[in-house]
């Protein structure tokens, strides 16, 4: 049985949840995406847990999916699909949750600034290559923002914002 030790400052919600495991043969993850409430619920709970420590989330909205219908594939297939490796490109004490229709909110626990920005490149990078290995025209956008846990709350709307501004 394999013992995961987790740093001092990143804690698990729930005991056995945000642990996840991949099937050797084919790599693909197997924890759920949660909702957006309990995203939401599960950002403030982590500022309430570590007023001090880095925190971040980032949002990353799927564009073009209107137009993204190939190989029989739906919106919604290639969102679960490209959810599904976000999971996977996301540490255990993470939290990867439904947004919105088009767009994934993560929350990255102990996480500063220059981690938020490595791991929102390593998940553009990826969602582009599977985007492109389905033979679908999505564009992947993500944007950071980050803090500490103390002002959790404003996070999402940063994110938002720095999304508006982008666009």
């Amino acid at each position: 049985m394999a013992v995961i030790e987790l740093p001092a400052n990143l804690k698990l919600l729930r005991p056995g949840m945000g642990i996840r495991t991949t099937s050797r043969a084919t790599r693909e993850p197997v924890a759920p995406i949660v909702s957006r409430a309990e995203l939401l619920e599960r950002l403030e709970t982590i500022g309430e847990l570590a007023p001090n420590g880095p925190l971040s989330y980032l949002l990353v909205r799927i564009e073009g999916l209107d137009s993204s219908y190939s190989g029989g594939l739906s919106p919604r297939q290639v969102m679960g699909m490209m959810g599904m490796r976000i999971i996977s490109l996301t540490r255990p004490t993470d939290t990867v949750g439904d947004y919105s229709g088009n767009a994934f909110g993560i929350v990255l626990q102990g996480t500063g600034a220059t981690a938020a920005g490595a791991v929102a490149a390593r998940i553009s990078f990826h969602l582009m290559q599977l985007g492109e290995g389905l033979g679908v025209a999505t564009r992947p956008l993500v944007y950071a923002a980050t803090g500490t846990g103390i002002n959790a709350d404003l996070l999402p709307m940063a994110a938002i914002d720095s999304l508006d501004d982008c666009s």
